[in-house]
């Protein structure tokens, strides 16, 4: 049998390198370490050529073909990537390592929860509205009455702010006696100025006629104008004050007021520092934030049945 000469094996020409490869301004190695940098290539069919451009990517240059027109597979699976700049090249492994701990870990992106329909809000339940009144003329009647109405006006206003919201509680009645203790002392002075003033014109002996000027005896006749001043220093006093005060700011924190509109407590009470006219301030402004509440649930202002 003649013997058949084998087929031409497919040549594959690798361009040199180093004149067109440049890596960060150095040169390239010598074609020694160059080839086993070289990046993976499969030639099928016709023989062809790789040729390595700078950016780091394989094309395919074509080549001349061999003689039996067949072509061979080289494989080239076992070599590592190209440019991954190893130990032949002189530097450091650039390729990134794994994270090492949790934090720097990408999470898988959670869904997105469904939007639920947003629950109805409940109205503030509120009791039945208070009685409206003219702030002058409660600082009015207050000096008519020489103070009762005040204290009478007191126990009313704790008793419709505790009825309107039932989130509050008071106790009126006890809230009055507490002022009714400096407003007592006060009285007691005042009697006691006009008891010495109409003895003395009487020419009636009394047990402190003697030790009590008539200046001094007019000057007592003032003394519900101490009856603020008494309030601030007696504390079971002032306690009922503020605390009054502050059912209102709550009233009204409730009905939607703003911050900036809300009473201030600590420094409504200070205006009984003002003498004479500073009690009968406070009683004025009190009654009209009061209404201002009732207008703003009952816009009518039609006082409760």
């Amino acid at each position: 049998m003649p013997d058949i000469a084998p087929p031409a094996s497919t040549s594959t020409t690798m361009p040199s390198t180093a004149a067109s490869a440049e890596v960060m301004g150095r040169a390239s190695p010598p074609p020694a370490r160059m080839a086993a940098a070289q990046p993976a290539a499969t030639l099928v069919g016709a023989g062809s050529a790789v040729r390595t451009s700078t950016a780091g990517t394989a094309t395919a240059a074509p080549a001349a073909p061999s003689a039996a027109g067949s072509g061979s597979t080289l494989d080239v699976s076992g070599a590592p990537p190209g440019w991954s700049f190893r130990a032949g090249f002189g530097r450091p492994d650039t390729t990134a390592a794994p994270p090492t701990s949790r934090e720097q870990t990408e999470l898988p992106l959670e869904p997105v929860p469904a939007v639920r329909a947003a629950a109805p809000l409940l109205q503030p339940h509120f009791g039945p509205v208070g009685r409206a009144r003219p702030p002058l003329l409660v600082s009015l009647l207050a000096i008519v009455t020489l103070g009762v109405y005040a204290l009478v006006w007191h126990q009313r206003m704790n008793r419709e702010l505790e009825e309107f919201d039932p989130k509050l509680h008071s106790r009126p009645l006890r809230s009055a006696l507490a002022l009714a203790v400096p407003w007592l002392a006060g009285m007691l002075v005042t009697l006691a100025g006009a008891a010495l003033i109409v003895g003395g014109r009487l020419s009636l002996h009394l047990p402190l006629a003697s030790h009590v000027s008539p200046l001094q005896s007019y000057l007592m006749l003032g003394g519900l104008a101490v009856v603020p001043y008494l309030t601030l220093l007696l504390p079971i006093s002032l306690i009922a004050v503020v605390m009054t005060l502050e059912r209102l700011r709550c009233v009204e924190e409730h009905v939607g007021t703003t911050t900036d509109r809300q009473v201030r407590p600590v420094g409504a009470t200070l205006l009984l520092a003002v003498p004479v006219v500073g009690g009968l301030v406070l009683l004025a402004a009190e009654q009209a934030r009061l209404n201002a509440v009732w207008d703003a649930v009952a816009p009518s202002g039609r006082p409760s049945p």
